[in-house]
């Protein structure tokens, strides 16, 4: 399909983004506050109309985009940044991509485009852009879907997927953002977006090959999707209209202000439930397949929407959506302002696993009475709770209070780590929680350790680190254990209320480590900067996390005291130790 029926009406004009959609009571008044604008229209206002096909994996757009010059510099470029876009226009019809067919201005300076890599063009002014003066452009573009195999959102494939992408000297994935697979697809930042500000200097830099591809600041959504009939469409913005073309096809009408981002998931086979919490709608929509998983993300999001709001400070939406999709790379969730994606393999039961590798566990475990694929699936529902957990705490940072996710990644992956350690103990209790907690957070150092890492400083930007491998260790692994620590020091009460203030003092800005230390120190967290200087500066971390050098507790961890213990035992009897087998593994490649 190629339709351009919607086309046919004007663009939305900046009046389709007057009123503050997607926004609770008193957060337009705190945004203008944190930036100073006198206006909310005086950050980044997108209009996008969207034209997608699900059977070609193509999609044409075009959209305008307004801009006030609050950098406190005049500006002679517009940097526009095509985030998931790393192909040449020569291939991205075969690997996924997009490309700029047109930028123009509507008002203001006129200028011309240029490309200097396929992530970037930048829309040279005939004249600077003086501070205060707004400037509004248009742009057409397109794009196509990179094709996903069907077995995609299967554990073993992710698992492998996950343990090639660790093991590499780069990552490498966009995390299936831009991508169609298993009947999901799945469409992120998939627009030229103008590139964030740090000191009046444009970030322009290409995303390295670990963590988070896209940051931006707070901008304003207006966005019209045509789509053939039947394809469901869920955004992170709040749907203000849904009808029938002349056509046959169908269009989807939304609009939101304070998101960082503009997100799609669309599928021919989506189901949802809903709920209301304080005001706040919860959808969990999921494939018909995965119904119960479906359902239970719900009842968790709810409970963990009240603990998050209730500790850490109010939800700042009046929705938020939880959609299955297909992600790939190893990505367990990714997080927008309004919405978190899952990967479709956290809601599956092993035993269904079509992967070779899958039916060869499952036929194990049909051997054995079964008792190995419960403990896969208890293992599994365990990590989509916790994942879950991890991607709603990052409505507090770094959709609340925005990171450099480039230069700073320290500040909200700890941070979301973390609080969700802490919505699971909320949840289940103190000491099983923790127990939990170590499994996903403190593995991740542990496992890295045990095949040979080095421990580093976590406080670096992402193009510093080796790899994956690295980056989830230190990031996701060690750093989110200065918050343990500090709760241990200050008493868990302090903490949240020091974080708690810290949020509601930052909130709708971009700030980095040093910023946030202090944050919370001046909120009554004492010792927090110079306690951060040692977690996310130092290189500490098995001292600090109780780490043997031959790698036992590690093994315990990866096995179970029992088997870890026995496992131990065995190796001593051979003159091993767990850390001289997995680097004789891991030199050897596996």
């Amino acid at each position: 399909m190629k339709t351009w029926v919607v086309f046919l009406v004007s663009l939305f004009s900046t009046a389709a983004l007057a009123q503050p959609t997607l926004l609770q009571e008193g957060q337009e008044q705190a945004i203008r506050k944190a930036l100073g604008l006198q206006n909310l229209a005086e950050v980044p206002s997108y209009t996008l109309d969207l034209s997608l096909s699900d059977r070609s994996g193509h999609f044409e757009g075009r959209g305008s985009l307004r801009w006030t010059n609050r950098t406190g510099l005049t500006q002679s470029v517009m940097p526009l940044l095509l985030h998931t876009n790393g192909h040449s226009a020569e291939e991205i019809k075969k690997q996924g991509g997009m490309r700029i067919l047109e930028v123009r201005t509507r008002t203001g300076p006129t200028g011309e485009a240029q490309s200097p890599r396929p992530s970037l063009v930048n829309y040279v002014l005939e004249r600077p852009l003086a501070v205060g003066e707004t400037i509004e452009i248009e742009f057409r573009w397109e794009g196509w879907l990179r094709n996903l195999g069907n077995d995609d959102n299967d554990l073993y494939q992710q698992a492998f997927a996950s343990l090639g992408a660790m093991t590499s000297p780069v990552g490498g994935a966009d995390y299936g953002l831009l991508a169609a697979g298993d009947g999901l697809l799945t469409m992120a930042s998939a627009y030229p977006m103008l590139a964030p500000y740090r000191n009046g200097v444009p970030q322009t830099d290409a995303p390295a090959e670990v963590g988070d591809l896209a940051w931006n600041q707070v901008a304003g959504y207006a966005v019209r999707v045509v789509t053939p009939q039947g394809l469901e469409v869920v955004t992170n913005l709040e749907e203000t209209q849904r009808r029938g073309l002349p056509g046959g096809e169908e269009l989807l009408e939304a609009s939101g202000w304070g998101v960082r981002d503009f997100v799609l998931v669309a599928s021919r086979d989506f189901a949802k439930e809903e709920a209301t919490h304080d005001g706040v709608l919860l959808r969990s929509w999921f494939l018909k397949r995965d119904a119960e998983a479906g359902r239970k993300c719900l009842e968790e999001a709810v409970e963990y929407l009240r603990f998050f709001s209730e500790t850490y400070g109010a939800y700042p939406f009046t929705e938020l959506d939880v959609v299955e999709a297909t992600l790939v790379g190893g990505a367990g969730g990714v997080e927008f302002s309004g919405m978190v994606l899952m990967a479709g393999f956290l809601y599956r039961d092993p035993g269904e696993s079509q992967h070779p590798m899958g039916q060869l566990m499952n036929a194990l475990s049909s051997l054995g009475g079964g008792a190995s694929g419960l403990e896969m699936a208890d293992t599994l529902n365990i990590q989509r709770r916790f994942v879950l957990a991890h991607e709603l705490a990052h409505q507090w940072s770094p959709s609340l209070v925005g990171t450099n996710a480039h230069h700073s990644p320290v500040v909200d992956e700890p941070l979301a780590q973390y609080l969700a350690g802490r919505a699971i103990q909320n949840q289940i209790g103190d000491a099983e929680g923790a127990l939990q907690r170590d499994q996903n957070v403190l593995l991740n150092y542990a496992m890295y350790r045990l095949m040979g890492g080095e421990d580093a400083a976590a406080d670096r930007p992402t193009g510093a680190y080796s790899g994956a491998l690295e980056y989830a260790a230190l990031i996701y692994g060690k750093a989110p254990y200065f918050y343990v620590d500090l709760e241990e020091r200050v008493g868990r009460r302090r903490l949240d209320a020091a974080i708690e203030g810290a949020v509601r003092e930052l909130s709708w800005r971009v700030v980095g480590g040093n910023e946030w230390l202090e944050a919370i120190e001046r909120n009554g967290a004492s010792g927090a900067r110079a306690l951060g200087d040692r977690w996310w500066s130092g290189a500490h971390g098995d001292e600090d996390l109780q780490l043997d050098p031959d790698g036992h507790r590690a093994l315990a961890m990866i096995l179970g005291e029992e088997m870890g213990a026995a496992t131990s035992e065995m190796l001593s009897g051979l003159g091993m130790t767990p850390a001289t087998l997995f680097g004789m593994l891991s030199a050897f490649g596996l």
